[in-house]
């Protein structure tokens, strides 16, 4: 996925590419109708509405993230998230550099 995130005014123009992974846990119980599911075309649609912003900072991209997965998906139980960075920027040749979100929700 490409975007414009970045601390740096060069990223916020040329962008990079980007490489995200979510997880997120259910109830282990006896699951029957498709309503009861997580909707993966959703937890995208929400990704993809993120990225569409710009964010300095990647942490701040995921905590975003974050929060509206759980509000439009309040039975979730557990958050990861992962978002590399693709050839970052940096003084030294780095293939990617990334950040992990993770994230337990009590009292569900």
């Amino acid at each position: 996925m490409h975007a414009e995130h970045g601390y740096f005014s060069q990223e916020q123009i040329l962008g990079n590419t980007f490489v995200v992974n979510l997880k997120v846990g259910i109830e282990d119980i006896p699951i029957t109708d498709l309503h009861e599911t997580i909707d993966y075309a959703e937890l995208l649609r929400i990704v993809k509405l993120h990225f569409g912003k710009k964010f300095a900072l990647l942490e701040s991209l995921a905590q975003a993230i974050e929060g509206d997965v759980k509000l439009h998906f309040p039975q979730i139980l557990t958050f990861e998230l992962s978002i590399r960075k693709l050839n970052p920027p940096l003084s030294a040749e780095v293939g990617c550099s990334e950040i992990i979100l993770e994230k337990s929700y009590s009292g569900c």
